[in-house]
């Protein structure tokens, strides 16, 4: 596991099966944060993946519903947590759905809107995409 952590915004991160080869020009992904479970990992097992290979990091498609209307909610805030580290990341526009790159580990996610009871869930991400739909509650 590749991690960069002194960015002006959010980390990168990238996961390479090494091997015994040198390895070089390798991509980094913008992830929301760095969860605890890879600040204390060790060398992760290369699971079938040829040494020199980078795997795709899972990815995390989180949408808002109107829970009586079905609708987007259109404007809010995601607040992505790991034990003593957040990271909060604006929602808004047409399209208010986000995809984020997320290293395996535990999260809790929140999304706060005006007007909308606050919705949270707990997610393991692993090695497969994860779809989450939160669906709060209009309140006036």
């Amino acid at each position: 596991m590749i991690l960069t952590t002194n960015n002006p915004s959010r980390p990168f991160a990238a996961i390479v099966a090494v091997g015994n080869q040198a390895v070089q020009n390798i991509e980094l992904t913008e992830i929301p944060l760095i969860p605890i479970e890879a600040r204390q990992a060790g060398p992760l097992p290369l699971d079938g993946l040829a040494p020199g290979t980078t795997a795709a990091l899972a990815r995390v498609n989180i949408s808002a519903l109107e829970e009586t209307s079905g609708m987007p909610v259109s404007e809010g805030e995601l607040i992505i947590k790991t034990e003593d580290f957040s990271q909060r990341i604006q929602v808004k526009g047409p399209d208010p759905f986000e995809s984020l790159s997320m290293l395996p580990g535990q999260y809790d996610v929140t999304f706060q809107a005006f007007g909308h009871t606050i919705a949270s869930e707990a997610i393991v991400v692993e090695d497969k995409d994860v779809t989450l739909v939160f669906r709060p509650k209009r309140l006036f």
